[in-house]
Order: structure tokens, then C-alpha cells, then sequence
């Protein structure tokens, strides 16, 4: 017998062992099981404490400044250009942004095609970083 187990019989036994409290509809509940909690107040008081303490922390999570998002946006004045051709059966997309050159890709997929684009855009950042340090 594993322990979990020994410790497990060993609940069931004390419980099997204590005083019971029969409900007025017939059900049983061993005493153990009651003196073993805190009271419904105490109970109604730490679910309070914990809903406020989660309400705190989801603010501060709100509040908190995320650089790591805002690194990963596309500068102001950015615009993609989204063509379809029909007898191609393709999707040509094109980033502008300012100061930049001009990204385009074409694919089968507009989201694809759109995830290519940023790629390129991510990688041409990347070696501009790497030759401004």
C-alpha cells in the first residue's frame, strides 16, 4: 500500500470513527468533516479577501506600462496594401511606412502573405538595430 493510500485510509478510518450529524432529511455528515473547516463566515471572509486581492493585481496588471507590446507595433503613419488576383488566384501585399522601404510579398493566403510582409519588416528592423549599436 502506497502512502497516499495509507493516508487516505487513515482519513476514511477517522472519519468512519467520529461522531455523525444526521439532517433532518436523513443525510449524515461525520463531525470530523465539520471541525475540520472554518465557519461559514471565516470561509465568506478569505473568498472576500482573495476577490480583492485578484481585483488589485488585475489592475495593477492593467495600469502597468508593457514596452514589450509597444516594441512590437508599427510605427505611426504605417499602412498595408492588400490586391487580389483573380486569375493568379494570389494575394499581393504591400507595407508602406515612411522612412522605410517598401515591403512587398505575394501568396496564396492574405494573413499569410500579411505575416511574410511583417517578417521582413521585423528582420530589416532587427539589422538596422544591429548597425546602429
Amino acid at each position: 500500500m502506497s502512502v497516499d493510500q495509507q493516508a487516505k485510509a487513515a482519513r476514511k478510518a477517522a472519519r468512519d470513527a467520529s461522531p455523525k450529524i444526521k439532517y433532518r432529511c436523513g443525510h449524515e455528515r461525520a463531525l470530523i468533516d465539520l471541525t475540520n473547516k472554518d465557519c461559514p463566515s471565516c470561509r465568506e471572509k478569505a473568498v472576500q479577501a482573495k476577490h480583492a486581492r485578484d481585483r488589485a493585481t488585475r489592475a495593477e496588471r492593467l495600469n502597468k506600462e508593457v514596452p514589450f507590446a509597444e516594441a512590437f507595433r508599427l510605427p505611426d503613419g504605417a499602412a498595408y496594401l492588400k490586391t487580389y488576383d483573380a486569375t493568379a488566384k494570389e494575394w499581393t501585399v504591400t507595407l508602406a511606412i515612411p522612412g522605410v522601404p517598401t515591403f512587398t510579398a505575394k501568396g496564396s493566403g492574405s494573413f499569410r502573405t500579411e505575416t511574410v510582409i511583417d517578417a521582413m519588416y521585423r528582420e530589416w528592423l532587427a539589422a538596422q538595430n544591429g548597425a546602429m549599436q
